[in-house]
């Protein structure tokens, strides 16, 4: 009994769709939509997805995002900001760069974000480096 439970409650989470942002970013997403000019509506629900991957906060940013559809544009605008995500939460950022509908857009954000995480282990190799002593000196 106890397992079939636990098993329906699990069905029940997976089926609601998207993880929705916290009441911050609810409550900027729902004045956006609330925005009867089009042009207005999509470009505030990008600066809010901007927004939220600067903060890391994937859940926001992928949300925000969704509200926007399909298109040259949201690819464009998930490429950046899954790449100002991977600052905060990698892992994240990539996930949302599968949800990129334009495959050399997808291939090319991938690209960038393993760039940066081999600049960013080459910077964490020089850190290590005796700050006194020149580079090659013993």
């Amino acid at each position: 009994m106890r397992r079939t439970w636990i098993i329906g409650v699990m069905l029940a989470v997976g089926c609601q769709g998207l993880e929705r942002p916290n009441e911050l970013w609810m409550t900027q997403i729902n004045a956006a939509n609330s925005l009867p000019d089009p042009n207005a509506r999509g470009s505030t629900l990008a600066r809010i997805a901007e927004s939220a991957a600067y903060g890391g906060d994937a859940v926001a940013t992928r949300y925000a995002l969704s509200q926007l559809g399909d298109g040259p544009q949201r690819d464009e605008l998930a490429a950046e900001c899954a790449v100002h995500l991977a600052v905060q939460d990698r892992e994240a950022a990539r996930s949302l760069v599968r949800e990129i509908g334009d495959p050399g857009k997808r291939d090319a954000t991938l690209a960038r974000l393993d760039g940066k995480a081999k600049d960013n282990a080459s910077k964490s190799d020089t850190s290590q480096a005796d700050p006194v002593r020149p580079a090659g000196v013993r």
